[in-house]
């Protein structure tokens, strides 16, 4: 791959537009997200103090460390993402003890709100937002006695006998450590804005969902990471360079070929794999490879035409970067917000309703999930040439005033529409939770008219299979 320069945009072109956008954090912003890491490692000592009471342990005979990971521990965060901690803990603690007493010190916090344990997901743990600051914590148990900084979390020896959800949420500290043996200290700070200017062209231009089949934060870093490594020359290096071979490199890359970031594929004891025996590998239409066992494709959800949407913005981020222009003009022009409108004449809505809240937040998580199953139903249509599904699905709630106004907005009749009376209406009041998917669609100039009855029902049957029908009956309308 040819190296490509250009020197009229400056470094600090790219960071002062990202601080006047408000994509980034000022100082003062930043040193409030290290006080709430300091709060939460002073927590951590009364968490081990609560333990080693509990069980009548001395407290010196075990440590814990609690670890930054993802943006947050690469230095790479824009204000919108979560600060992810992982709580590692020596043998002597459990995952009962984590979910049993540090929820319990986070309440004692004035600052801490919204205190919430998830205890059954593939990672468990626990969300709050601490001086309006999200936070996860997840939690590791390694068979150690005592955790320090210096630990090497890409040592594979720790991963021996690891419970499932240790070993799953160990690949954050993994990747985190594993990023950063790729980046000389000279070029932290360039890595760092360079990754938040990706993170936001995604966002700006819609892709950054990976449920829905786009990239997401690991996805942009590793790629970032993987173009990183092929420039020749660190000499001189600036922003405008990097983001100039990110959008070069994955511009003409040739998919599906696998993107690795190691010499080689390998399993737990170093020996090495063949790409074909990675779970999904035969199917991924835009392989990643994590760089650490246990490995997996980190954009398992991106379908044939989801994939030709980004590749398409790869060309267009690689053609204005290119281009001759002013810097602010370039700039504003790779940031330009994605036009759903002015791209696409056709779109598909979904609709997800309910009457209780709790139940139609279920749904609005598991939706996310299920829109790449309906695309590459009705991406095998030969009419659709482009699909696009928007990257924020739309939420509402509406109070309705009859039963007949309800049954509208369930069938997809926007507020206006759906509330017209007449004298038969049966007066109902109350409050119905909306989800809003939308879907856009380019089909052939010579298609009159597009059947996807037989998809649509496919995909029907398909909620039916993994779902309550009786909920998909009442909670769910598709218009097109």
């Amino acid at each position: 791959m040819a190296e490509v320069r250009r020197d009229n945009i400056t470094n600090e072109h790219w960071y002062n537009y990202l601080k006047i956008q408000g994509v980034i954090v000022s100082e003062i912003e930043k040193q409030t997200r290290h006080k709430v890491v300091d709060m939460l490692r002073n927590i951590m000592v009364r968490f081990q103090n609560a333990v080693a009471k509990n069980m009548y342990w001395k407290r010196e005979d075990f440590e814990c460390i609690l670890s930054p990971f993802g943006s947050f521990g690469l230095g790479g965060y824009i204000k919108s993402d979560v600060v992810e901690l992982a709580l590692v803990c020596p043998y002597q603690i459990h995952r009962s003890d984590f979910f049993k007493f540090f929820p319990e010190l986070l309440k004692e916090q004035h600052l801490i709100n919204n205190i919430e344990s998830i205890k059954k997901a593939t990672v468990p743990i626990i969300k709050c937002v601490i001086d309006k600051i999200s936070v996860n914590i997840s939690f590791i148990r390694l068979k150690l006695e005592r955790i320090t900084h210096r630990i090497n979390f890409l040592d594979n020896s720790l991963l021996q006998d690891m419970d499932n959800a240790s070993l799953a949420a160990m690949d954050g500290p993994r990747l985190n450590q594993f990023n950063k043996r790729q980046i000389k200290p000279s070029n932290v700070r360039l890595f760092q804005v360079s990754l938040q200017c990706i993170k936001y062209w995604a966002i700006q231009r819609g892709l950054y969902n990976a449920e829905i089949g786009y990239l997401n934060e690991t996805a942009c870093t590793l790629l970032l990471i993987k173009s990183f490594m092929f420039i020749q020359s660190k000499e001189n290096l600036s922003i405008i360079i990097i983001l100039q071979n990110f959008f070069q490199m994955w511009s003409k890359w040739p998919w599906k070929t696998p993107v690795i970031l190691t010499d080689h594929i390998t399993d737990k004891n170093g020996n090495k794999l063949e790409y074909n025996s990675i779970t999904g590998s035969q199917e991924a239409m835009m392989p990643i490879i994590s760089p650490c066992y246990p490995v997996y494709n980190v954009t398992p959800y991106v379908t044939k035409l989801t994939q030709k949407t980004i590749q398409l913005e790869f060309e267009r981020g690689n053609t204005v970067l290119e281009a001759e222009a002013p810097p602010l003009v370039t700039i504003n022009k790779l940031f330009n917000s994605i036009n759903y409108l002015s791209r696409y004449k056709h779109f598909i809505s979904i609709v997800t309703s309910s009457c209780i809240l709790t139940s139609h937040d279920i749904w609005s998580h598991n939706m996310a999930s299920y829109i790449p199953k309906y695309i590459e139903l009705i991406e095998k249509n030969t009419n659709i040439v482009m699909i696009q599904p928007m990257m924020n699905p739309y939420k509402v709630q509406i109070q309705y005033l009859t039963s007949q106004e309800r049954i509208n907005l369930r069938n997809g009749l926007s507020p206006q529409r759906a509330r017209v009376r007449d004298k038969t209406d049966i007066s109902n009041t109350g409050i119905l939770y909306l989800t809003y998917y939308t879907i856009c669609i380019q089909i052939q100039e010579q298609c009159k008219e597009l059947d996807l009855t037989e998809s649509t029902k496919s995909f029907l049957t398909l909620l039916e299979i993994h779902n309550n029908k009786k909920e998909i009956a009442t909670l769910l309308k598709m218009k097109e």
